[in-house]
């Protein structure tokens, strides 16, 4: 799930960037990122520990 995520990413956001001719304006959500320091900790603590983390069982 979280490769699926990245992969999205990629393919929609970066690729937007690099093919844009003109300026880009940020997202709602990335503005929110921004202007709340505590919601920045989230894309992070998602993408290190992934949508469903593995439990080992011992």
């Amino acid at each position: 799930m979280t490769q699926a995520i990245q992969l999205f990413i990629q393919n929609r956001v970066v690729r937007s960037v690099l093919a844009a001719d003109k300026p880009l304006e940020a997202p709602l959500v990335l503005r929110l990122f921004d202007a709340m320091p505590l919601l920045r900790r989230l894309p992070a603590r998602f993408m290190g520990l992934g949508a469903r983390p593995e439990h080992i069982e011992t």
